[in-house]
């Protein structure tokens, strides 16, 4: 009988257009009705705030009452799978990309998946980062041989737009004009605990990209020098470093 009322209680809070449950009574007939909408709406209410925490930036960017009518839309159809707020909302993005209205702002996507990773990098698991500090006691030919272990706050974006610049414009008074068609890797990272963006070259980005597949630094620097004649190993090395890009795991 429980699972049962459960299951219609979920059923109607995420289809606005069914009744309150049966199981739900009031002292007028169509009471229980109106105080079931009131639920309803609180529950919308608290997912469009949750995601306006989630994307603060596409908030800005689409307009706040743009913004909370796509929230609606996609909290209908995508509600929320588990109970914690901070979980819910992967691929908001993609979903507000597909409005007409957005048809002429094809970043906002982008920008939604740097936010959402930024999120991910906060509530990601605490590991310690990889130093120069860690590596000195490493014989430099083994190191060669090392693979990194990225660190579980890290992630890398490539974006066909610029994003990471973007973001940064909209956390400060002082606008700078942005070209807004110039592609971005955007390394998000949490280095001393708090979550921070870096701009990472395409060489830069290479790099990192290989060693978060598995390939030894040695074999990383290889193929990055094979499309870039003059790639630095040790600056690369040492500004990924400096990102917090990698753990003290090293194998």
């Amino acid at each position: 009988m429980l699972d049962n009322f459960q299951l219609e209680t979920a059923r109607a809070l995420n289809d606005p257009g069914q009744q309150s449950p049966q199981a739900v009574v009031g002292r007028k007939a169509d009471g229980s009705s109106r105080r079931f909408n009131i639920y309803r709406n609180n529950r919308a209410g608290s997912l469009i705030a949750a995601l306006q925490d989630t994307y603060p930036v596409l908030c800005r960017l689409l307009g706040s009452d743009f913004f909370n009518a796509a929230a609606r839309q996609f909290i209908d159809q995508h509600p929320p799978s588990g109970p914690i707020l901070s979980e819910y909302g992967s691929g908001f993005g993609r979903f507000v990309q597909q409005f007409p209205n957005t048809a002429n702002y094809p970043y906002l996507a982008d920008v939604a998946e740097l936010e959402w990773q930024r999120l991910q990098s906060y509530h990601a698991a605490n590991e310690l980062t990889l130093t120069a500090e860690n590596l000195q006691a490493i014989d430099p030919t083994l190191l060669l041989k090392s693979k990194l272990k990225p660190h579980s706050a890290a992630a890398m974006i490539k974006s066909n737009w610029a994003i990471g610049s973007l973001w940064a414009n909209t956390q400060t008074d002082t606008k700078t004009q942005l070209n807004l068609s110039q592609a971005e890797f955007v390394l998000i990272s949490r280095p001393q605990w708090n979550v921070q963006l870096k701009l990472l070259s395409s060489e830069g980005a290479m790099f990192m990209q290989l060693l978060t597949n598995g390939l030894t630094i040695e074999e990383a620097a290889t193929q990055c020098l094979s499309n870039h004649a003059n790639f630095d190993t040790g600056s690369h090395l040492h500004d990924l470093m400096g990102a917090g890009a990698f753990s003290t795991s090293i194998h």
